[in-house]
């Protein structure tokens, strides 16, 4: 049956805006899509695959952005005399979510494999991983359940997902091919903009967000990230971190979560515990290794970093785990800074006290 809500030609009325900023109309991100590649080694196709996934689900023409409706779907059963939803309508609702969520869950097991491969790729005597890893990457990508679920979402047979399916084919007939660092950057790069938080005057910015976090957010998806802390590491489902209260569309809401300091307290010890970061100063330790501002804040960047996201080259980066030469080296650095500073300010107040005498 095709989904009403996703498929319809009607548009949804009226501007988006963000609890947090009120009025504020979401525009469609400038992010560009990469050239067709000359190429046809299946690591270039697959960078294509998720510009083409990213640009689906942020155009708007003629209609309001994809994933707007998609997000819309949850709520569109809903009938209007209440919030009691008939059999039918909630088993659409439900398939959709389910759908959503198994979509959500391989984008992050696709992050996953390509820092896997990141880390590898500068590892001697690491070949034989290599060639494994990157058979697994592919052969994710071209899973029947993930390429029916991405046709569900953005309608594979629209013009601007026009070379999906013949990326695919490709991939599939590669699998044997081992990426460069250039390959990995570019699928690095797509992944980073599917996944990240975005914000705009130290508030949400849905328009620039990743998409794949919206819908996350949307759906009350978890969202796993893997491999933190040393060795394989460990998984953390994401639920709310860097989430907004509530999203609207017009006078619908597309992201509605409970985001209380209590659950944002607990998401991020699960993150820092399972990188090795404990005790009243994990938050600092944790910036302090990973190179951001020591302010012991949750914010934006620190956010990103903790789900393997980095602002500063906008690309799938690693977090750091817990080293402690690291932060006492960190910590050396701010008290000489903060001598340093002391000492000038001293001075200057001595100037001051006792200027100098005209000659």
């Amino acid at each position: 049956m095709t989904d009403p809500a996703i498929n319809s030609n009607a548009p949804i009325p009226g501007p988006q805006t963000s609890d947090l900023e009120p009025g504020t109309n979401i525009a469609v991100p400038t992010e560009s899509v990469p050239a067709k590649p000359a190429s046809k080694h299946a690591f270039d196709l697959l960078a294509t695959v998720f510009a083409e996934l990213r640009t689906s689900l942020e155009a708007d023409a003629p209609r309001s952005p994809r994933w707007v409706r998609i997000a819309h779907a949850r709520h569109a059963f809903v009938r209007a005399q209440g919030d009691q939803k008939a059999p039918i309508e909630q088993k659409l609702s439900d398939v959709i979510q389910t759908i959503v969520a198994a979509f959500v869950k391989s984008i992050a097991y696709f992050a996953k494999l390509v820092l896997d491969l990141k880390d590898l790729l500068i590892q001697a005597e690491a070949g034989k991983l290599l060639l494994v890893t990157s058979a697994e990457l592919l052969r994710k990508i071209t899973d029947e359940s993930f390429t029916t679920a991405m046709a569900k979402l953005v309608n594979q047979d629209s013009a601007d997902l026009s070379s999906i399916g013949d990326a695919i084919t490709q991939a599939r007939s590669a699998l044997d091919h081992v990426p460069t660092q250039e390959m990995l950057d570019k699928l690095s790069k797509e992944l980073y903009l599917l996944l990240r938080v975005a914000h705009t005057d130290g508030k949400l910015d849905p328009a620039a967000t990743g998409k794949i976090r919206m819908l996350q957010w949307a759906y009350g998806c978890e969202l796993p990230i893997y491999g933190l802390g040393a060795g394989v590491g460990s998984t953390v489902n994401s639920t709310i971190l860097g989430a907004s209260q509530r999203v609207v569309y017009d006078a619908l809401t597309v992201v509605a979560l409970t985001t209380s300091q209590a659950l944002l307290d607990s998401e991020r010890d699960q993150f820092l515990a399972a990188l090795g970061y404990a005790g009243a100063d994990a938050l600092k330790d944790f910036q302090a290794v990973n190179g951001l501002t020591q302010s012991g804040e949750l914010d934006l960047a620190t956010i990103n970093r903790l789900h393997h996201l980095d602002d500063r080259t906008g690309q799938l980066v690693r977090a750091k785990p817990y080293d402690a030469d690291a932060v006492q080296r960190a910590r050396l650095a701010i008290a000489e800074a903060r001598k340093a500073e002391e000492a000038k300010k001293a001075e200057e107040e001595a100037k001051k006290a006792d200027p100098p005498k005209p000659v």
